[in-house]
């Protein structure tokens, strides 16, 4: 469990600007460390500074989130059972989704030949949901859009017709005949945002938490690809906010803050 505390003083002093504490939740106690002022500058002012600034990152679809992109792909390349693919662009002419033309480009995509699942990806870079009050708000508003004009546009293409999994692959698979019905899963990953909505599943995850995930179900050149859809399908967020004057100590939910 991680928790987010908002330090009154600072805002009072340096407003609109969002400072927060990370803390972990441990067994009974609530741990904060010295480094959490690292990980809240990392986490929140470093990426938000241009944004409160009105700097814009001309073309940064084609930068930042192609950098994703290349890392996801560089990432599963020693892996002797993963088949995978990058940038596939399809265009069905005949076909509607939600009123709009049935065309867009798939980010990534890998099969695991081991396990026949599939996991399809979504590479962006929201720069702007972490912003002063109601991060998750936007982040989950993020997280929703994504899926609905993206990954699922995706989805309905995939099942319209069984050979067109073996398209982005070019051909590489014959998912018409003789594979069983292959299994895909959808995920959202970004440069540094994390939220999972287990109920609906609707997922989004860092790139480094991907890295890890990899090289957690991996063994011998092999990766587990359903370990790793697995783990990130129970994964759920819950959000809550607490304001507390700190002095020494302090109760959170019945454990005790050090």
């Amino acid at each position: 469990t991680a928790n987010f505390y908002i330090s009154d003083s600072y805002q009072e002093r340096f407003s609109p600007i969002d400072t927060r504490f990370f803390t972990a939740s441990q067994g009974d106690h609530v741990i904060w460390l010295p480094s959490s002022f690292l990980l809240n500058d990392f986490q929140f002012s470093i990426v938000n500074g241009h944004y409160y600034k009105n700097i814009h990152f001309p073309k940064h679809e084609e930068t930042i989130a192609k950098s994703i992109v290349d890392y996801i792909i560089n990432s599963v390349r020693t892996y002797s059972n993963i088949i995978f693919s990058s940038n596939y662009t399809y265009v069905v002419p005949e076909e509607k989704f939600n009123g709009g033309d049935l065309q867009s480009d798939i980010d990534v995509a890998l099969y695991d030949e081991l396990n026949n699942i599939m996991l399809i990806i979504e590479c962006k870079w929201k720069e702007n949901v972490y912003t002063y009050s109601d991060d998750y708000v936007k982040i989950e508003r993020a997280v929703n859009e994504v899926y609905k004009k993206q990954l699922y546009k995706h989805k309905y293409f995939l099942e319209l017709d069984k050979q067109n999994c073996g398209k982005i692959f070019d051909g590489k698979i014959d998912f018409a005949g003789g594979i069983e019905k292959v299994e895909i899963f959808y995920l959202f990953v970004d440069k540094r945002i994390q939220f999972h909505n287990r109920e609906k599943n609707l997922h989004v995850i860092p790139t480094f938490m991907l890295s890890y995930l990899f090289k957690k179900y991996s063994e011998d050149e092999a990766l587990n690809l359903k370990k790793v859809i697995d783990d990130i399908k129970e994964k759920d967020t819950r959000v809550s906010y607490h304001r507390k004057r700190l002095v020494k100590s302090m109760q959170v939910e019945g454990k005790i803050f050090v």
